[in-house]
């Protein structure tokens, strides 16, 4: 039991470092960062505002939005995404600085193919711990609840809500395009992609360990 414990937590914060690098690279490709990403990202390239910090404010707005769709008994485990949320702003902000932004066309390329796979992997190796979910995670779900719509297409519509929001500041403040690129697009393809081959491969030894099963 206690062994099931230490692998689960390893699990849960492993992936969420994962996860951290992975949506570094995204930016770092320049190719247009994660679609979750995009407003923290542009405020970081335009404003000078820390990501890590932006990212933080973020996941706190979603954390807000579950405070006001989930019923009265579902509200306390928010509270512990905030505080998740925290750390991992701190791990993107780190990470952020320590890794140089990809100047080859081939390094760009290579950068991204590593954004969407680690994105991928962290993402799915956190939320299968089944531990405390990410805001970005729980606002979804969140929504998808409370709209009585699939998680997946919820998703979607969430991503491009993101990407909508930071498309309109470009043009409010004539920096058409920041933060966007194809790279935006094929995270939004390519990550839920990544977690499904992981799921099939990973997923059922991981929850042994977890004794999840």
């Amino acid at each position: 039991m206690r062994g099931n414990k230490i692998w689960r937590g390893t699990l849960y914060v492993s992936g969420l470092l994962i996860l951290a690098l992975g949506l570094t690279l995204h930016n770092k490709c320049a190719l247009g960062t994660s679609a979750m990403s995009t407003t923290p990202y542009f405020a970081s390239l335009v404003w000078g505002f820390d990501f890590g910090d932006g990212m933080f404010i973020f996941y706190s707005l979603c954390a807000a939005v579950q405070l006001v769709l989930r019923p009265k008994g579902q509200r306390v485990p928010v509270l512990g995404q905030v505080a998740v949320s925290l750390a991992l702003s701190r791990a993107l902000g780190w990470m952020d600085g320590l890794i140089p932004e990809a100047a080859a066309p081939w390094g760009k390329i290579l950068m991204l193919a590593g954004a969407v796979g680690f994105t991928g992997i962290g993402a799915a190796m956190s939320l299968n711990a089944r531990l405390v979910p990410g805001a970005g995670d729980g606002v979804v779900e969140a929504l998808a609840r409370f709209f009585g719509k699939e998680i997946g297409l919820t998703k979607n519509l969430f991503d491009f809500l993101c990407m909508a929001v930071t498309f309109v500041l470009g043009l409010a403040t004539g920096h058409f395009m920041y933060a966007l690129g194809i790279g935006t697009l094929v995270g939004v393809v390519g990550v839920g992609r990544v977690m499904d081959l992981y799921n099939a491969l990973c997923k059922k030894p991981l929850d042994r360990l977890m004794g999840l099963e």
